[in-house]
């Protein structure tokens, strides 16, 4: 017996349409896990006598950025924070997602969709439970109405251009153009994160918070979207 890879209109309409809700379900737990998660942590390291050394020396990189600051890493700094800005992460994922709407890749649009919103939700919650004030020094440039802990510019950078280079990562087999490929989002968070430092808009341990929620929501949706949106036939050959 022969079974008729799935090429049609129908079947992509069908995997589209299917795959959605149990991904959702997934979010929302994580969501939930996450916002307890990273809230205890928040409150942990703000509160706790014991931590009181580190969160001392999260000031002192601030302050060492502030009192090394030079024209060449203002410009270099202003750039990379409005690299990872609000209406850029959007704007990256909505050219990204019309792409691939195009060529029918339902799981890489669940991927970009649910990780942002998945980070999005974590991070505006736990950053009205912590309310961690930002660093108490000269910024440069009006920081955000937002609290500090998380950093949302680095967990939405590591969410969309990791997932943008899991997507292309998939279409080559070669493992030196694969390491090439994650490179950029490395060096994408690292600039982004020294740049939220060195503007005074964050401490280090925000941005490291920031990155390690990134990572996990992206994981978290891979896993899921693996499982939920099975490979058409022909891709399996």
């Amino acid at each position: 017996m022969t079974t008729t890879p799935l090429t049609s209109a129908g079947a992509d309409a069908e995997s589209a349409t299917t795959g959605w809700r149990p991904t959702l379900k997934v979010v929302v737990a994580a969501y939930v896990v996450g916002t307890l998660a990273f809230t205890a942590v928040g409150l942990t390291y703000l509160h706790a006598g014991v931590l009181e050394g580190l969160r001392d020396a999260d000031l002192d990189v601030n302050q060492w950025f502030v009192d090394h600051r030079s024209p060449g890493w203002d410009d270099f700094s202003l750039f990379w924070s409005h690299f990872a800005d609000t209406l850029t992460i959007i704007g990256v994922a909505a050219v990204a997602c019309l792409v691939l709407w195009r060529r029918h890749e339902w799981r890489w649009i669940a991927v970009i969709v649910f990780g942002l919103v998945l980070e999005a939700g974590v991070f505006i919650s736990v950053n009205h439970l912590v309310r961690r004030e930002r660093p108490p020094v000269l910024t440069l440039g009006e920081a955000p109405s937002t609290f500090s802990f998380p950093s949302g510019h680095i967990a939405a950078t590591v969410v969309l251009y990791g997932a943008l280079a899991v997507i292309l990562a998939t279409a080559t087999r070669s493992t030196v153009a694969r390491a090439l490929i994650f490179l950029v989002p490395v060096g994408f968070a690292l600039s982004v994160g020294f740049a939220r430092v060195y503007r005074g808009m964050h401490f280090l341990s925000d941005v490291i918070a920031g990155a390690l929620l990134g990572a996990l929501a992206l994981i978290t949706v891979l896993v899921a979207t693996r499982a939920n949106y099975p490979r058409p036939l022909e891709d399996e050959r």
